[in-house]
């Protein structure tokens, strides 16, 4: 068995080791002593990787695959192994969406807040409109002092 070779921090290595023994409590094993579960803890971070998992949404992200097991379970279907292929399957089919979206929304809040057009009203006052006669309301593309518009 090859070991992946990335190197990971101590902070991330200490994460993923935490999913490792939650799930393997949740299977009813015993934890593996931090030496033994090196390789696992590297291949389960690279699978974390490469669907850019934020370390901060693991424990969400386990309790989410822990739900979709006991709902197997429910259902009489098979019930999946909680490991890293799943993990990465919950943030990739119910996470990953709603954590970028919270993101945007931030990023949008913040900007509007800041916006110089309609100073976090929404809505800006624009005299003349490409196709339009006169004034009107319309939706603020919020334009900050530092130039960004978010769309």
């Amino acid at each position: 068995m090859s070991i992946p070779e990335r190197r990971i921090s101590a902070r991330e290595r200490a994460a993923v080791y935490a999913l490792i023994t939650k799930s393997r409590l949740a299977n009813g094993w015993n934890p593996m002593p931090a030496e033994e579960a090196e390789p696992m803890v590297l291949t389960w971070a690279e699978i974390l990787n490469d669907h850019s998992v934020p370390i901060e949404y693991y424990n969400e992200l386990f309790r989410l695959a822990e739900r979709r097991r006991v709902a197997a379970a429910a259902a009489g279907q098979p019930v999946p192994t909680l490991d890293a292929v799943l993990l990465a399957a919950v943030w990739e089919s119910e996470l990953r969406d709603r954590v970028r979206t919270k993101r945007l929304e931030a990023t949008t809040a913040s900007t509007a807040r800041n916006c110089d057009m309609c100073f976090g009203s929404g809505v800006r006052y624009r005299e003349d409109y490409p196709g339009q006669k006169g004034a009107g309301y319309v939706a603020c593309d919020h334009i900050d002092r530092t130039g960004f518009v978010n769309r």
